[in-house]
């Protein structure tokens, strides 16, 4: 006897295998199979084949200091413009070139000085340059896992969305000393610990007509302080949290980050290479300072 029961549980049925159908049409990807695995992560991250890539991000740097809650600072907003070129015997470079501007927390709006709730004191708030950083790729390095980045443990596939994450940990002699700039240097070394997400379609990453994929990327870097905060040598840290777009047509950027940079860095969506000369926020901060202090 037909009932509307046994109809609605048959056409669950139908509804559950063919799902099982799609999720079984879905490639499987291998990361052991290095060649495969090289090409899946430059299409993620880059491109195979020679030209510029964008990606837009968005997100919140947090005050961090013992035992207090984390506190929101401002909103910061970048774009990242990293140029790929092929090498001599194969293998791929990429030049990356950062701008980061950044906004007020609760309204968004565009800020160039705040009051840091940290210390009471008003700051200038700079727009941040940084690069170019160069990076060699090829198989052969990710055979021989050179890199943090490079593990076949970094790898995650769930459904139709494949993703890649890994660490980086470091300290550094601080470029800016105590003794010289006591109220912008957090010490004799600062540190940097990066923990960062890609993903894409599984389908796009092992396309071998597709040389760059749009991915979506989720990053948290927590940083010793940054000089323009000065927050001189007090405990604690930043914790900056990001998403990302990455892959877009120049002409698909935010309007309103893209106009904003393009006129606080002009020549930076023109020009191959906006800059030679590396740049990063300490040799921007010293050369922001006039006249500089005295040892």
């Amino acid at each position: 006897m037909i009932t509307r029961r046994n109809l609605m549980s048959a056409a669950g049925a139908v509804s559950l295998c063919a799902g099982r159908m799609a999720y079984g049409a879905v490639p499987a990807f291998r990361p052991e199979r290095i060649e495969q695995a090289y090409e899946a992560f430059i299409r993620l991250i880059g491109s195979l084949s020679p030209g510029t890539v964008y990606e837009s991000y968005s997100g919140v740097v947090f005050g961090v200091v013992p035992g207090a809650a984390a506190a929101p600072l401002l909103r910061f907003q970048g774009i990242t413009k990293t140029v790929w070129s092929g090498l001599d015997g194969g293998g791929l470079r990429s030049r990356r070139y950062d701008v980061m501007v950044f906004s007020d927390y609760l309204t968004r709006s565009a800020v160039t000085a705040f009051k840091n709730p940290m210390t009471d004191w008003e700051v200038d708030v700079p727009v941040v340059a940084t690069g170019p950083e160069s990076l060699d790729h090829s198989v052969e390095l990710m055979r021989v896992g050179r890199r943090a980045m490079y593990s076949p443990n970094n790898w995650q596939q769930s459904g139709a969305t494949l993703s890649h994450g890994y660490e980086v940990a470091f300290s550094y002699p601080h470029p800016l000393k105590p003794a010289v700039w006591p109220d912008a240097s957090p010490g004799e070394r600062g540190f940097s610990t990066i923990a960062t997400t890609s993903e894409a379609p599984v389908q796009t990453l092992l396309d071998p007509n597709v040389d760059s994929a749009r991915a979506t990327r989720h990053w948290l870097n927590v940083t010793s302080w940054s000089p323009w905060l000065k927050l001189g040598q007090m405990p604690g840290s930043l914790a900056w949290r990001a998403r990302g777009e990455k892959g877009v047509h120049v002409n698909e950027l935010p309007e309103e980050i893209r106009a904003r940079v393009g006129r606080e860095v002009p020549g930076f969506f023109e020009a191959q290479e906006p800059w030679s000369e590396r740049r990063d926020e300490f040799q921007q901060y010293i050369q922001s300072q006039a006249p500089k202090p005295v040892a």
